[in-house]
């Protein structure tokens, strides 16, 4: 019997471990996506690959700015003529305003999945904790969600 719940002991550690390997893996993409993705803008991709003359920290470039520079670049590689130059400035707005939304729906979505894989993660490390070490626990938690709201307010640029 004790040698059962040794095994049982070892594999709900191995479960708990790779949920929160999981979990802080989600959290790093996340980050990365957020903090990392430099050469992406809320206008689209930065086909120059650098940062761009006038570009503000992090590589964004205001949008008309981005757009014209796209263009430009269109332009230098294969030489549109003035109508071509206005069909592709459609064009570019039209897909930017969808991955536009994709990407709200994606966030949307990504709020709400992340938030149950983190509760189930909490949960289940809870339950190893004895009552001492679940107090601990909930306060060091209340804490680091204390530090992250304040970084979202802080961080947090209107779009």
């Amino acid at each position: 019997m004790k040698l059962e719940g040794k095994r049982r002991a070892r594999l709900l550690s191995a479960t708990v471990l790779l949920l929160v390997l999981g979990a802080g893996f989600a959290l790093g993409m996340a980050v990365e996506r957020r903090l990392g993705a430099g050469h992406l803008t809320e206008s689209g991709p930065q086909w120059s690959g650098d940062r761009e003359p006038g570009a503000a920290a992090g590589g964004q470039v205001a949008p008309a700015d981005s757009a014209s520079r796209r263009r430009t670049l269109l332009v230098e590689q294969v030489g549109l003529s003035a109508e071509q130059k206005v069909r592709v400035d459609s064009i570019v707005a039209f897909y930017r305003e969808r991955v536009r939304e994709l990407r709200e729906r994606f966030d949307q979505q990504w709020e709400v999945e992340y938030g149950e894989i983190l509760s189930e993660t909490r949960s289940a490390l809870k339950a190893v904790l004895n009552p001492e070490q679940r107090a601990a626990y909930d306060s060091l938690l209340m804490e680091a969600d204390r530090r992250r709201q304040e970084r979202r307010q802080r961080d947090t640029v209107p779009r």
